[in-house]
């Protein structure tokens, strides 16, 4: 069976794009980031994992990295279901 969970947004189109970030938290706080993904392609615009876990939520946020160091504010936590 397969699980997963999608998480989507806005590809970036600025030039000094290096990396997203994204970090998976057991809540909605994020006191305790169980998981993070970096994919250093700007136009991707969607992230599927599928380790969450069968009949889970999880919480997602998106930060951006650019080329000088530098990051974008975490976006907002979002939550994703897994179906069991």
């Amino acid at each position: 069976k397969d699980t997963y969970i999608e998480v989507d947004w806005t590809a970036q189109t600025t030039k000094n794009f290096y990396q997203y970030k994204i970090q998976r938290a057991r809540d909605i706080e994020g006191e305790i980031i169980e998981y993070t993904m970096i994919i250093p392609d700007a136009t991707i615009d969607h992230y599927i994992d599928r380790n969450a876990g069968d009949g889970t939520t999880k919480f997602y946020r998106i930060t951006v990295t650019y080329i000088d160091g530098t990051s974008s504010q975490p976006s907002a936590f979002v939550e994703g279901y897994s179906m069991p």
